[in-house]
């Protein structure tokens, strides 16, 4: 993984080889694991994880210096991103069906969104599309640290960039 990589979020995708073996011959890439990692693409990004099982969570993510914390309210979250530099584009980082937020109340998306729009990337800027596909995934496992992400990287051995399917390889923590 380059130095300056972010890790976002880990996700394991269903191993088909061992409920279909016949699939090993037709579609190879469908069998074992297949551990991808989600790394942030721009300088900035916030993913929140709001359903009706779990308590909320708030992930920022800052690439210069790399940094990954699990803010402990949606107040710190509104402010982490009021006080991001000015002119900073922040993504907004979520799975692309199934949102990672689906049960965030009406009211607070409207709040989030009216403080994050002002520093959302264009729609032409590679970061404006922070989304991961979950179709299929096992597990997905937000990373609430830069340590717990590339711990994971180092743990899943073979894992590939959820962008760009290259080989990723978590740095030593520092």
């Amino acid at each position: 993984m380059a130095g300056d990589a972010v890790p976002v979020v880990g996700i394991t995708y269903h191993d088909y080889g061992k409920d279909h073996p016949e699939i090993v011959k037709s579609s190879p890439g469908l069998v074992g694991e297949r551990p991808r990692c989600l790394c942030l693409r721009g300088d900035f990004g916030f993913l929140v994880t709001w359903d009706d099982k779990t308590p909320p969570e708030f992930h920022i993510y800052e690439k210069k210096p790399a940094r990954s914390e699990c803010l402990l309210s949606f107040e710190a979250l509104l402010d982490w991103i009021k006080n991001v530099p000015e002119g900073a584009k922040i993504s907004w980082i979520n799975a692309c069906t199934a949102g990672t937020c689906w049960s965030m109340p009406g009211d607070k998306k409207e709040q989030l969104y009216k403080v994050w729009k002002p520093n959302a990337p264009s729609e032409k800027d590679d970061a404006a599309n922070e989304s991961f596909c979950t179709c299929e995934s096992e597990r997905l496992t937000y990373f609430k640290s830069l340590q717990e992400g590339r711990q994971w990287i180092r743990e899943h051995k073979g894992c590939k960039d959820a962008y760009t399917d290259k080989p990723i390889v978590a740095e030593e923590s520092k």
